[in-house]
C-alpha cells in the first residue's frame, strides 16, 4: 500500500561542469571565507578574488547563480564530513541515502553537514526507477550552539529527505488511521498532486475527502480541462491520500513540495522554495523531527538577543521569517510568522484592513471600533489610521529570517510570552 507516483527533484547535468559540487569542510571554509571578501571589497579588486574561488572548483556558472553569497554556495553544493552523533537517536551510520535524478533513481551519499555559524510527467505504474545501493556513514549531531543555523543552511537538504518520506509512506486507508497531530499530507492521482499541511491531520484529511469542503478537489474540477493527458471524470474518491506528523517545518514541506513535485492542484503559496539540486538523505528528515523542541529552545535565545530596531527604521528583508513587536509602554505585544518579512512589514505600515496587527492596536489597545467594508469588520477611519500609525513610532520590532520551521517557533514563543495582541496559541 503505497503511493505510486514518484516526485522529481531534479539534478543538473553535472558532466557540463566546470568545476566541482563536492567539497571537503576545509574547502568549504576556505571558499566561504573568500566569497565575503569578494562581497565586502570593491569590483577592481573582486575578479582576483574570484579566480582563487575557482581555484579551489567551485564556478558560480556551473549552478546558474550570479551575485551570489556564502548562503548561495551552502545551497548547491555538498559538503562532506562525519560530525559526532550526540546519542542514540542520530541516524543510523549504516542508513542508506538517495538521489533523484530524471529518469532514475540510485542510492549515493550527499552528507552536506556544512555547520558553519549562518544567520538566518505522469506516473504510468512501471516500475522504471530502479533502487540499488551501498552504505553510508551519515551523522548528524544536535548537541551545541549551533544547529539552529545549521538547519537553516540545510532546510533544503531537510525539505528534500521529508517530502521523500511522504511521498512513499502508506497510503490511509481508513480515516481513523490518522493521527490527530501536526503535519503534512500528500494527495495524488498519477500526474495530479495536491500538498498541504495541518495542525490537525485527521481533521484536516476528513475535510479534504468531502466534495463540499475539498480544496484540492475544487481545484481539479475547476482546471481538469487543462490536464488534457488525464481522465475528465475522477471523483473524490479515486484518489489517494497519504500523510506523516510533522513536529517542525510543516509549511515549509508544504512549499518546498509545491515547487518539487509539481503539486498542480495547490493554487497558491507558489515559488516560495528555490530549486533543489542535490541528494536525498533519507534519515535527515527523521532526526530533525526528533530534536524539534531542541531547536526551537536554541532559536529561542538567538531570537532574544536580537537587537530590535524602531518600527519605521528597520531594514525588512525579502524572504520568510518570524517578527517581534515590542511597544515601549506596553512591552511585548505581537509575535508573527510570514512568508516575506518585508511585505508583511509593509503591509502592517500601511492600512489597516489587511493587517491583524493593525486591527489588533486599534481596536484592543486604541479603543478604536471596527467598521465594516465588504462584509467585514476590518478597517479604520483615516484619522484612526493616523494613530495606528502613531502607536507604531513607539514600538520596536525583531525581523528573524527563518528557512525552516517558522510556524512552530511563532507557536512556541506565542505559547511561552503570551504577547498582548496574538489569539492564536495565546491560551
Amino acid at each position: 500500500m503505497c503511493v505510486t507516483t514518484k516526485c522529481k527533484i531534479t539534478n543538473l547535468d553535472f558532466n557540463q561542469m566546470k568545476g566541482k559540487r563536492v567539497f571537503t569542510e576545509e574547502e568549504a571554509n576556505q571558499i566561504i571565507r573568500l566569497i565575503r571578501q569578494k562581497n565586502r571589497a570593491e569590483s577592481s579588486a573582486q575578479k582576483s578574488i574570484r579566480e582563487k574561488i575557482r581555484k579551489l572548483g567551485f564556478y558560480a556558472t556551473d549552478f546558474g547563480i550570479h551575485n551570489y553569497d556564502e548562503h548561495d554556495f551552502l545551497r548547491v553544493v555538498t559538503i562532506r564530513s562525519v560530525l559526532k552523533p550526540s546519542d542514540s537517536t542520530c541516524s543510523n551510520p549504516n542508513s542508506a541515502v538517495n538521489t533523484i535524478n530524471p529518469g532514475t533513481m540510485r542510492k549515493t551519499h550527499p552528507s552536506q553537514n556544512y555547520d558553519e555559524d549562518q544567520d538566518g510527467s505522469s506516473h504510468t505504474g512501471k516500475k522504471d526507477n530502479e533502487i540499488s545501493g551501498r552504505q553510508t556513514s551519515l551523522h548528524v549531531t544536535f548537541s551545541g550552539a549551533k544547529q539552529w543555523r545549521f538547519i537553516q543552511a540545510q532546510s533544503s537538504n531537510i525539505l528534500a529527505s521529508g517530502l521523500k518520506k511522504l511521498h512513499n509512506v502508506p497510503v490511509v486507508d481508513d480515516l481513523p488511521d490518522v493521527p490527530m497531530t501536526n503535519g503534512n499530507y500528500l494527495i495524488s492521482r498519477d500526474s495530479l498532486k495536491y500538498i498541504g499541511e495541518s495542525k490537525d491531520l485527521r481533521s484536516r484529511i476528513k475535510q479534504q475527502t468531502v466534495e463540499r469542503t475539498s480544496t484540492f478537489y475544487k481545484n481539479y474540477r475547476k482546471y481538469r480541462n487543462k490536464f488534457t493527458t488525464i481522465p475528465q471524470d475522477l471523483t473524490i474518491t479515486d484518489f489517494e491520500i497519504s500523510c506523516i506528523p510533522t513536529s517542525i517545518g510543516r509549511k515549509e514541506l508544504e512549499e518546498f513540495g509545491i515547487v518539487h513535485l509539481p503539486a498542480n492542484l495547490n493554487k497558491f503559496q507558489k515559488g516560495k522554495r528555490d530549486r533543489f539540486f542535490g541528494d536525498v538523505d533519507d534519515g535527515l528528515w527523521d532526526d530533525v523531527q526528533q530534536h524539534a523542541s531542541v531547536l526551537l529552545e536554541e532559536a529561542e535565545q538567538v531570537i532574544t538577543q536580537i537587537e530590535p530596531s524602531s518600527w519605521f527604521q528597520v531594514d525588512a528583508p525579502e524572504g520568510a521569517g518570524l517578527y517581534w513587536v515590542e511597544n515601549t509602554s506596553e512591552g511585548l505585544i505581537y509575535i508573527g510568522e510570514t512568508s516575506s518579512l518585508l511585505k508583511r512589514w509593509e503591509v502592517h505600515s500601511s492600512k489597516t484592513y489587511f493587517s491583524a496587527l493593525r486591527r489588533h492596536i486599534g481596536e484592543n489597545i486604541l479603543g478604536y471600533k471596527l467598521k465594516v467594508k465588504d462584509g467585514k469588520r476590518r478597517y479604520l477611519l483615516e484619522s484612526e489610521d493616523a494613530g495606528v500609525n502613531r502607536f507604531l513610532e513607539k514600538c520596536s520590532v525583531k525581523l528573524f529570517p527563518i528557512s525552516f520551521g517558522r510556524f512552530e517557533l511563532e507557536e512556541y514563543l506565542i505559547r511561552k510570552y503570551r504577547p498582548l495582541l496574538n489569539r492564536k496559541e495565546n491560551k
